[in-house]
C-alpha cells in the first residue's frame, strides 16, 4: 500500500483539513488497513478510491471496514535541506 503524493518528500509536513468534505481529484490522507496513505481521492462508479501517483499501482477502495479518510491536504511545509 503506502501510496504517496508525487510532489511530497520524506521530510515534508502536510497540513490537513479534517473538516473538508470529500472531493474527487484532491489529495487526501487516509488510514487504510493499518497504514497511512497519501493519495488522490476519486469517485468511480459510486465508490470512493485512493489513486496512487504510481500509475502501475491499483486504486485502493476505501469503501467498507479498515479504511478511514482523515482529511484533505491543504498545504505543505518543506523544511530547508
Amino acid at each position: 500500500m503506502g501510496s504517496s503524493a508525487a510532489a511530497s518528500l520524506h521530510a515534508d509536513i502536510l497540513v490537513v483539513d479534517a473538516s473538508a468534505p470529500p472531493a474527487s481529484g484532491r489529495i487526501y490522507i487516509a488510514f487504510v488497513q493499518g497504514e497511512v496513505v497519501v493519495a488522490e481521492l476519486e469517485r468511480v462508479a459510486g465508490e470512493w478510491q485512493l489513486k496512487a501517483s504510481d500509475t502501475r499501482a491499483e486504486p485502493i477502495s476505501i469503501t467498507g471496514e479498515g479504511a478511514e479518510i482523515w482529511g484533505i491536504v491543504s498545504g505543505l511545509v518543506r523544511p530547508e535541506v
